[in-house]
């Protein structure tokens, strides 16, 4: 078999259509000659002849001219596809489409498309697309504002302009034209359980990417939550039209600190299995300098301490309650929880009978007395406990020394519970009030299947939106355990983190690593990889989450680390060039020419699949995405509107 391997046989897919002039030339010539054969006084035949002549070149030019025609079509961008709610009933409706997620519309990124992008962008592109796609655009805008034209020129030319520059503005069409076509994109629902990074600056369309991918979970009956630190109205509003829309409505539960009266209450404190969890929990909101941090680390032993006597107390531990317990005086639990230790050591009756014989025998009339009382008691006739032992510790603790050291934790607890936050976020200590109060947690969320909206308000508070979104994912981290350990054949979960460095902390990155057994989907969205390493405040960690990341989708972002963090995980490819070289040999004696070459050499490059810089020119809506097992995607996503007579934008 021959290898073809001319180095000059390939060229800019931009360049100028000279077959379609040809080719019209030609055809024009062929009727010009016919309309000589009849009417005119030379015999037709030979001119017949000629004009045949003319008609075959003609269309011997048209077969290429067509087909680069419809490459400049493709380049020079289509309308973004609209979809109603009723689309996607019945994409799904059909059996080869079950089990599937659709990403769009798009194709296979490869080799060829590589070359084609690094050809274009050595030469002078924006030249050529202008020159190449113009015509296309102003026949475009002629075509669709023909009265305007035709009645005020002026004008029509000056909003041309205007469209033109906004175009440029919002990147470049021809990455997607360089596939000469599109189709569906559909990935399989169990390659999404490996978490999907879906970055993109302000702007791109993580918003309309995020509606797409949630009407889906809808529309199949799975459990969504939605974590948007900036409460976005047009995020919520998207999700709820949704939940109408696919019959779902009942299952919608919205949260936003700012809007109490609307707003679900929420216990973030509800799942855990060990109190030690809860002291984590709350401690990781702690700005941390390093692992031997001794403020966070107190503050994780005072914490620590007080939920171990709130659960041997027999009390749930709430955010107010432990605020209550650290900034006073920890008697009023410790007699509890001394009260009840005791009796569950020494039984009703006989516990019972030492308590009321130590106090009358005492006469502790007051708290701290009763308190003292029942320490005696402890230290008397035990049996030690270590968690006993912590409540006696951090009663007896310097005040002063104590105070300094909460100094960390206290603030937050402090904006969590104060005002109408408070009454959203901790239940009240009776049990009846507690249930007429009806709060809610992540477990339940899960049971009972609901599409959940946290709106957490950061940009008016972003320390207590992020801290808000983090004992979400902790709690959520939670639920995911519990349902590893116990639950059967679970119904997938769906979480999506808009802004997710505002929320990250160490429970997240358990829950990327964990979470596929317990059926988590986490769909985690950014506008740059360091917003991750400046919020955890190690490269490292943020390598661990970008690491538990499968799945990366790509929409226009304008950092440079970022780029070449997307370039980089996607595979290497070769990229071809032609190197011109020529020289001349002379005499030594006459310093004349005596000869020459000139030649052309073929180089390869490595390169990455998808060139880095494109990141910063795609169009809004549009991606680049790199699946699980490598599968290379460049596709765009479409709107979802409630019918087609809404508007669709981004028309080109």
């Amino acid at each position: 078999m021959a290898i073809k391997n001319n180095v000059t046989e390939y060229e800019t897919p931009l360049r100028e259509n000279f077959e379609l002039t040809a080719a019209a030339t030609a055809l024009l010539g062929a009727l010009g000659y016919e309309a000589y054969a009849q009417f005119g006084d030379f015999p037709a035949g030979p001119v017949h002849w000629i004009a045949g002549g003319f008609a075959l070149y003609g269309l011997n030019r048209a077969v290429p001219a067509a087909r680069l025609l419809k490459r400049h079509l493709n380049l020079a961008g289509t309308p973004i596809p609209c979809h109603t709610f009723e689309d996607l009933r019945n994409i799904f409706a059909r059996p080869d489409h079950q089990g599937e997620m659709w990403l769009g519309k798009g194709f296979a990124w490869g080799p060829t498309h590589t070359q084609l992008a690094v050809d274009i962008l050595k030469t002078d592109w924006p030249k050529l697309s202008k020159d190449a796609l113009g015509p296309i655009y102003k026949w475009r805008f002629i075509k669709k504002n023909l009265g305007l034209c035709l009645k005020h020129p002026f004008e029509a030319h000056r909003r041309y302009v205007e469209r033109e520059k906004s175009l440029q503005s919002k990147g470049l069409p021809w990455i997607h034209g360089l596939g000469n076509g599109e189709e569906d994109i559909f990935q399989p629902l169990s390659h999404s359980e490996g978490h999907t990074l879906i970055i993109g600056t302000t702007g791109s369309g993580k918003t309309r990417c995020f509606d797409l991918l949630i009407s889906q979970a809808i529309l199949r009956g799975e459990t969504v939550i939605i974590i948007d630190p900036k409460g976005d109205h047009d995020l919520r509003d998207k999700a709820l039209r949704a939940c109408k829309e696919l019959g779902r409505e009942h299952a919608f539960v919205h949260f936003h600190p700012a809007h109490p009266e609307e707003s679900v209450k929420l216990n973030l404190l509800a799942n855990w299995t060990r109190p030690t969890e809860i002291a984590s929990r709350v401690s990781n909101l702690i700005p941390s300098q390093g692992a031997s941090d001794p403020f966070k680390n107190f503050a994780w032993g005072a914490l620590n301490t007080i939920s171990q006597g709130l659960c041997i107390a027999y009390q749930k531990p709430s955010l107010m309650n432990l605020r209550r317990y650290l900034e006073g005086s920890p008697e009023e639990m410790m007699e509890t929880s001394f009260t009840q230790y005791l009796l569950k050591m020494h039984g009703q009756k006989d516990g019972q009978r030492m308590i009321d014989d130590a106090f009358e025998q005492m006469k502790k009339d007051t708290l701290s007395n009763r308190v003292n009382a029942l320490v005696e008691l402890y230290q008397e006739y035990g049996p030690k406990s270590p968690e006993i032992d912590g409540l006696i510790s951090l009663r007896d603790h310097d005040q002063e020394h104590f105070g300094k050291m909460i100094t960390s934790v206290l603030p937050i607890l402090q904006m969590l519970t104060s005002g109408e936050l408070g009454k959203l976020l901790s239940p009240p200590e009776d049990p009846d009030e507690a249930m007429l109060a009806n709060f809610r947690d992540t477990g339940d969320f899960i049971e009972k299947n609901c599409v959940v909206y946290l709106g957490l308000d950061s940009l008016s508070d972003g320390m207590v939106g992020a801290a808000i979104g983090s004992l979400m994912l902790a709690d959520l981290t939670a639920a995911g355990g519990a349902r590893y350990n116990f639950a059967h054949s679970p119904r997938a979960v769906n979480i999506f983190v808009d802004e997710a460095a505002e929320v990250v902390n160490e429970s997240f990155i358990q829950l990327l690593n964990k979470g596929r057994g317990a059926r988590f989907k986490l769909f985690v969205a950014t506008q740059t990889i360091a917003d991750f390493a400046a919020r955890l405040g190690s490269k490292d960690k943020c390598t661990q989450v970008l690491g538990n990341l499968n799945n990366t989708i790509s929409l226009r972002c304008i950092d440079l680390e970022t780029q070449k963090f997307v370039a980089e995980r996607f595979p290497k490819t070769k990229v071809k060039s032609v190197a011109v070289d020529q020289g001349l040999s002379t005499d030594a004696d006459e310093g004349m020419p005596t000869g020459g070459r000139i030649g052309e050499k073929l180089t390869e490059t490595e390169s990455p699949l998808f060139p880095p810089e494109l990141l910063g020119m795609l169009p809004d809506l549009e991606f680049i995405a790199n699946l699980s097992g490598g599968k290379v995607i460049k596709g765009r996503y479409p709107l979802i509107v409630k019918d087609m007579s809404e508007e669709c934008t981004y028309v080109l």
